[in-house]
């Protein structure tokens, strides 16, 4: 976000709309991080879209996660293309970030960061079905498929994929609750998109970037 044209500020207009509109329903309540208990409220409950669509197109760019099955038996073929056709105990690998990346489904600019991206109808099909999004993994909890084993764990997806992305969102909205955050002008800033991440790490969760960001923290006044 800090290399968009709009940088954090549509962020920080969302968090301190929240929290004036819970301030006022709340009356006499402190979120300056004294009241602990009532802080935890207010981002438990704190909608905060745009920055829950950040968190999920940040995932969606970076992440890069692999799902391994093997086949139990001979003659399978994936939607019944003949060009796909596996035998038994043949090891399938999917990439899933070539999913994410995939033009047919995000668009011409599926490899462009865009903040609000998972807001409305950003992430349905014209079909009306949800886009596949599947940064920590995929399974038979995603999809019923019947012709594939898993060796391992039958779920096949990080059982805290939903305390992470809720952590994520609530982490980041704490920082803009408290901190004032900028690109540092003394370092020359990368820009932002995917081909900017370390391809070296292809399948180990998510890409580091090939260069850091230097950033200048500041309370907020």
């Amino acid at each position: 976000m800090l290399h968009e044209p709009q940088s954090l500020a549509p962020l920080y207009e969302e968090v301190d709309a929240a929290r004036d509109a819970w301030l006022k329903s709340h009356p006499g309540t402190d979120l300056n991080g004294d009241n602990l208990t009532a802080l935890a409220e207010f981002l438990s409950n704190a909608s905060l879209p745009l920055i829950t669509s950040v968190v999920s197109e940040s995932l969606r760019v970076s992440s890069s996660s692999f799902s391994i099955r093997t086949v139990v038996e001979d003659g399978v073929t994936i939607n019944g293309y003949p060009q796909f056709e596996f035998s038994k105990d043949d090891v399938l690998l999917c990439q899933l970030r070539s999913v994410h990346l995939d033009q047919e489904v995000y668009g011409p600019d599926a490899a462009t960061f865009k903040p609000d991206r998972f807001l409305g109808s950003g992430i349905v099909t014209e079909g009306g079905s949800r886009k596949p999004f599947l940064p920590f993994g995929g399974g038979v909890s995603q999809r019923s498929v019947a012709f594939l084993k898993v060796p391992t764990n039958p779920i096949e997806q990080c059982e805290g994929r939903h305390y992470a992305s809720k952590g994520c969102k609530l982490v980041l909205a704490l920082f803009l609750l408290n901190f004032d955050i900028k690109l540092d002008p003394a370092y020359e800033a990368p820009s932002s998109g995917s081909a900017l991440l370390d391809m070296t790490r292809i399948g180990t969760g998510v890409l580091h970037p090939t260069k850091p960001t230097h950033i200048l923290v500041s309370k907020r006044k």
